[in-house]
């Protein structure tokens, strides 16, 4: 693949381009979907467990979609 996507390096906290190695693609069940809605405007079909980068206050979080909560500041 001749993709990228943005990452966090844990080391340093910067963020960087990254080359994506490999793509998976999970049969999830409807009742297993969740649509994520941005303040963007954008939108996003994912599982209920897939991670989003969190920023808590004080550091950045790794949370499952379904615990997500409004108001919650995803970055990405």
């Amino acid at each position: 693949l001749n993709l990228q996507t943005l990452s966090v390096d844990p080391a340093s906290a910067v963020y960087q381009l990254d080359r994506i190695e490999r793509v998976w693609d999970y049969k999830v069940p409807a009742e297993d979907k969740l649509v994520v809605r941005f303040d963007t405007g954008a939108k996003a079909v994912v599982s209920a467990w897939h991670p989003f980068l969190v920023w808590d206050g004080s550091k950045v979080v790794e949370r499952r979609a379904d615990q997500l909560a409004r108001g919650d500041t995803v970055l990405g």
